[in-house]
């Protein structure tokens, strides 16, 4: 992921990272965590599951994908980010998925609002960066330290 932003024109970036993302979204939110945060930040992925090229700790957080964080029993997702020590969450937009399962919809909903509502809250907010599309970038305030 390096390579690709310190190419002096992007459409030079190495073909494996082009072809392995796909998605030029992704590599401006891990540029922006690798630039803003320091090394040792904990990043949740929500619905995105690609983080061979995230410059800092990430976990996955996508329903049915992981067993660590089950959105359906939490009664405060905040307060769970917190404990772990995840500073931020990119949570990716789920359109393009190849598989729409109508029970994985409901849950997708739901988690978005979990999130919709922690925004509402105070608990966490959006990260502005430029050129972001198709999915959010989120900063948990006042996360624990990492453990």
């Amino acid at each position: 992921w390096k390579a690709y932003f310190a190419s002096p024109d992007r459409q030079d970036a190495p073909r494996m990272v082009s072809f392995g993302m796909q998605d030029e979204g992704m590599m401006i939110a891990y540029h922006y965590l690798w630039k803003e945060t320091p090394p040792d930040t904990r990043v949740l992925l929500a619905f995105e599951r690609r983080s061979l090229y995230c410059p800092r700790i990430s976990y996955n957080g996508t329903p049915g994908f992981q067993d660590w964080l089950d959105y359906e029993q939490i009664t405060d997702l905040a307060g769970e980010l917190r404990r772990r020590g995840i500073g931020y969450v990119i949570l990716n937009e789920t359109e393009r998925n190849p598989d729409r399962l109508e029970a994985f919809s409901d849950l997708e909903l739901a988690v978005g609002n979990q999130f919709a509502a922690l925004l509402r809250d105070g608990e966490i907010s959006v990260v502005r960066v430029p050129y972001l599309s198709g999915r959010l970038l989120l900063k948990v305030e006042n996360p624990s330290p990492a453990r």
